[in-house]
């Protein structure tokens, strides 16, 4: 096969397409797909063939084990980022189910004191709970494997689906025991509390003699001063009034399962517009300027015309080198001089002089050295003659690299030198510094089509011009596939606190019919009825979104400040103030519109017919 490749990708032509079109490929464009016995084992065995033979010079740019590696490693990132999101979506979900089991076992707690009185200990109460949340969990556990498979034709995503070679209904037993053991385990885990708590109040509560009341909370006290509407004040009083028996309502459960979802959805929003600012920031990833330029000659008149066309910023003077720290091969970006292009460092400072270097951080933990200390940095060019010397030179910094494709390097991989410091590594390029490639930069508000427009041709007529435009690395662009992920889990956090925040208000709408009975009897209407449950709404919503909101950013920050960590881009998060905003009225206004229904269940509530069963 005919193979046209360049850095950034490659298309494969069979010989029947090259010779039906006319295609005559130039001999320097033309390779051969060799595939070898035993993979990799043999690549060594064939490099000797290749010497034995005088084919010592041939150029062997790629094997699959280096493709293969920048493959997986792109997957893995992909990977990273989907397991950050799940524990989002396990946080929401595990804070709902234990408000579920939280509000059952408040439901129970009359059986449980009766049960208590006959003579069962405060542990044995505590593990039927338990024991109930189990049998809960064992049927959770029984749907959780089929449901896995039946969904498994959905995944996976991104570049994964693209390089799965089997997409379908798949059936690996090993996630599916371990997903299906971690439901039983969270389900007993979220019950846990809530039954010994219930347990502990139902024996306080059958060992104490005559009536217990209730201590009134001063929180309720003080939100309902804070209006003079009575419905007002009655709505917050219930919400926060927990009873007993089967008026009993876990108010703490609720307040801490919504305060749980909205942090997760702040959380997940953070995290996708930190990733949506990754994917159009190239800067992150190290590149800070948009178009690599060199030419061969004229290198002031080339200089001219990009400092005269109004559609480029500048440049700087600078261009890459292959070289090793001990075994460790690496690509430095070297940068020099004035112009917009800057190394991009996380952690100390930007090399200056000619003995200094910043290390990405992966090759730092590699080479087991650390800001402060030194390193010695030799030009990777083997069959030249004299062989290059190592140059002892100072790590001042950490750095974000742009990968070498070649090398199948990564984020965190490389180094970066000033043009200075090339000339110390490689005394050769010393005579030919005024001959480095640019760096160029376009204008703010310049697209990259029309920046590129105008670099081709302010270079017209130069001999041999090379433009290569600054591409995002392919790790990055990897999770380009996944960016709809994050807004898919905000939606499902937010419909999973709708959800919650309904099941909390029907359920106090219905053990607490003798209440409103009361209510109505004082004279309330049925307009301040609805304005009462909808109070509640309203103040679940205000305690979740000023708890959760703050907890939610900052989980959100710390994430993707890892997750970037790990990827190997500059951590740089970006809040979505406008969406947050945005979500602070909409989530009361959600709230309301949740509590419509119970509002209108509890305003035709029947005094008469409620206060005669007391």
């Amino acid at each position: 096969a005919v193979g046209a490749s360049s850095s950034f990708g490659r298309i494969y032509l069979t010989p029947a397409f090259v010779r039906s079109n006319g295609i005559r490929p130039a001999p320097a464009n033309a390779s051969l797909l060799i595939r070898l016995h035993h993979g990799a084992a043999d690549h060594a065995a064939f490099l000797r063939h290749l010497a034995d033979a005088g084919l010592r010079g041939v150029d062997i740019p790629y094997v699959q084990q280096t493709q293969t590696a920048a493959v997986q490693r792109s997957i893995r990132v992909e990977s990273q980022a989907l397991w950050v999101l799940s524990a989002f979506i396990a946080l929401a979900t595990l804070a709902i189910l234990g408000q579920a089991l939280a509000r059952q076992t408040y439901l129970d707690l009359g059986e449980l004191e009766t049960l208590c009185a006959l003579g069962l200990s405060r542990g044995q109460l505590a593990w039927l709970g338990v024991l109930r949340a189990g049998v809960i969990g064992v049927a959770a556990a029984c749907l959780v494997a089929p449901v896995a498979v039946l969904l498994s034709p959905l995944t996976p995503v991104g570049l994964a689906r693209i390089a799965e070679p089997d997409p379908g209904f798949a059936l690996d037993a090993a996630p599916l025991i371990l997903g299906t053991i971690s439901v039983l385990v969270l389900t007993i885990l979220a019950s846990a509390i809530p039954a010994w708590t219930a347990a502990r109040t139902a024996a306080t509560r059958a060992g104490s003699s005559g009536s217990s009341r209730e201590r009134p909370s001063a929180l309720p006290a003080a939100l309902s001063r804070a209006w003079r509407s009575p419905a007002a004040a009655a709505g917050i009083r219930m919400l926060f009034q927990p009873r007993r028996g089967l008026t009993a309502i876990p108010v703490r459960s609720a307040v801490f399962g919504a305060t749980l979802s909205v942090a997760a959805l702040a959380a997940s929003l953070v995290f996708a517009g930190s990733l949506g600012h990754l994917l159009g920031t190239p800067r992150l990833s190290g590149f800070t300027w948009d178009v690599y330029v060199a030419v061969e000659g004229q290198q002031a008149k080339a200089a001219a015309a990009l400092r005269a066309d109004p559609k480029i910023a500048g440049y700087a003077r600078g261009g890459f080198a292959n070289v090793r720290i001990g075994d460790l091969e690496l690509m430095a970006v070297v940068l020099g001089g004035p112009g917009p292009a800057k190394h991009v460092i996380t952690d100390g400072t930007a090399p200056a002089t000619s003995g200094e270097v910043a290390l990405g951080a992966a090759t730092m933990r590699a080479a087991h050295t650390a800001i402060g200390q030194s390193v010695n940095l030799v030009l990777d060019q083997a069959d030249r003659h004299p062989k290059p010397k190592p140059v002892r030179m100072r790590v001042v910094g950490t750095a974000i690299v742009p990968p070498n494709p070649y090398l199948a390097t990564g984020l965190g991989d490389g180094a970066a030198i000033t043009v200075t410091g090339l000339a110390r590594i490689d005394p050769g390029a010393a005579r030919q510094l005024g001959g480095l490639p640019f760096l160029v930069r376009f204008a703010p508000g310049v697209s990259p089509d029309a920046g590129l427009a105008a670099i081709i041709n302010d270079i017209k007529g130069f001999p041999n011009p090379v433009i290569v435009a600054a591409e995002r690395p392919a790790n990055v662009v990897s999770l380009a596939s996944i960016a709809g992920v994050p807004v898919a889990l905000s939606v499902l956090l937010a419909l999973m606190a709708a959800g919650t925040l309904a099941h909390t208000l029907a359920s106090s709408t219905r053990r607490r019919r003798h209440d409103l009975a009361i209510l109505k009897s004082l004279g309330f209407l049925r307009r301040q009825v609805r304005h009462a449950v909808g109070w509640q709404a309203t103040t679940i919503a205000a305690i979740a979104l000023l708890i959760g909101l703050p907890a939610g950013i900052a989980g959100g920050r710390w994430a993707w400040r890892l997750f970037a960590a790990q990827l190997g881009v500059l951590p740089e998060p970006a809040i979505p103030l406008t969406t947050i905003l945005i979500a602070i009225p909409s989530a009361l206004a959600l709230a309301n519109l949740i509590a419509a229904a119970p509002a209108r269940a509890a305003a035709r509530t029947r005094p008469a017919t409620v206060l005669r069963t007391e």
